[in-house]
């Protein structure tokens, strides 16, 4: 899988998603960079086929206005460590890499205790 890691998440996460043996982009390393519109990154998640890692919940409105792809991942923890961050996905990864995967996948939501999909009908 190939994602697009949104400038409100470490870009550790994008390091970690690598290791895990995807190929992983933060936006600091576009061009335009940490200032990026949502529209341009949105943009770019479509052409390349990643699916989109962001805390934002815009991506999530995004998503209802023009339907995946791109697939979002949505990171709804709060505030936390970058430790536990990649702590909490490391738990959950079999699962999210699951929904992810799915044809139908269009939101995927991580929570502190929860993963959550919404499909494309």
């Amino acid at each position: 899988m190939r994602f697009l890691v949104d400038a409100q998440l470490p870009p550790r996460l994008a390091t970690w998603l690598t290791v895990e043996g995807h190929e992983a982009l933060h936006v600091a390393a576009l061009p335009g960079g940490l200032q990026m519109a949502d529209a341009d990154i949105w943009r770019r998640a479509a052409v390349d086929a990643s699916i989109i890692v962001s805390k934002d919940r815009d991506f999530l409105d995004l998503s209802a206005v023009h339907g995946a792809p791109p697939v979002v991942l949505h990171v709804a923890v709060g505030n936390i460590s970058t430790t536990d961050l990649l702590g909490l996905l490391h738990r959950a990864w079999p699962l999210l890499l699951r929904e992810l995967g799915r044809d139908d996948a269009s939101v995927v939501t991580l929570g502190r205790e929860h993963v959550t999909a919404l499909r494309r009908s």
